[in-house]
């Protein structure tokens, strides 16, 4: 397990929310590794992202003569060595270091999971419980609204894309006390709240029950169906009668793999 306040000073972890990172790094490892230790090659085409933790390395390329000595102390070291495809440079360790490796496609579908739900929830405002209907996405021709605008994180991610899994997210009706998920079993999707009230409990190991919170317009749920595929960590179960809009992993699998400008089936 690696703690939060290192990941948190990674990039582009360090954009993401708390809850997000704290749960990738729960299934991660520091790795301490000896001076002169080869990191990475040159040239090769790896799916891991090396963030240096401790230490220092140096960087060297066939490309150029200049070697580059890179400390863990230094801003730079925020990145991930000689990152892009193939490798931009060969990576070696010149101290005895500390690394840590997260898979791409990991990274990549955090990154996209924060992107959409920070846009579907500036779309649709928390606190507002008064209708059912979720506002539609802006149009290429329409400007966007003045958070969306000013994140950086939308710049990497169309609006016609985020277009394509807002219509995928269908509407849901939810009868009081339904139980949406339940903690310990499956669940494939992720919803976003549309109007309703929903109260969220978990478990302990001694069967003690408590009540973590209160969900509302705006708010989601059902986040590690999409990241990990684990079962549900809560139990959330509505306190009246509401709508949900709901997401199917496979949805968001398809939306991963899918080629620019290809549609959702």
């Amino acid at each position: 397990m690696v703690e939060l306040q290192i990941l948190k000073k990674l990039v582009p972890l360090n954009g993401l929310a708390d809850h997000l990172v704290r749960r990738l790094g729960q299934s991660l490892a520091l790795e301490r590794l000896p001076a002169q230790t080869l990191l990475c090659e040159e040239g090769t085409r790896e799916d891991q992202a090396i963030y240096l933790i401790d230490g220092s390395v140096e960087l060297t390329s066939r490309a150029s003569t200049m070697r580059r000595v890179l400390s863990a102390a230094a801003a730079d070291a925020a990145y991930p060595l000689a990152s892009g495809t193939p490798r931009q440079a060969t990576v070696r360790a010149t101290t005895p270091v500390t690394v840590l490796r997260i898979d791409k496609g990991r990274l990549e579908r955090l990154n996209v999971f924060e992107r959409f739900t920070t846009i579907i929830t500036t779309i649709q405002p928390v606190g507002k419980d008064d209708d059912t209907t979720v506002a539609v996405p802006p149009q290429d021709d329409e400007p966007l609204p003045v958070p969306l605008s000013e994140a950086a994180a939308f710049a990497h991610l169309p609006r016609p894309q985020v277009g394509l899994l807002i219509e995928k997210m269908k509407l849901v009706a939810v009868r009081a006390g339904e139980a949406v998920v339940r903690q310990g079993q499956p669940n494939d999707c992720f919803y976003l709240i549309d109007n309703g009230r929903f109260v969220v409990s978990q478990k302990d190991a001694a069967g003690k029950v408590s009540m973590l919170g209160e969900l509302t317009r705006g708010m989601t749920f059902g986040e590690d169906s999409l990241l990990t595929g684990a079962p549900s960590p809560t139990t959330v179960v509505a306190m009246g009668p509401g709508h949900l809009r709901r997401l199917s992993k496979q949805h968001f699998d398809e939306f991963l793999r899918r080629p620019s400008g290809r549609p959702l089936t």
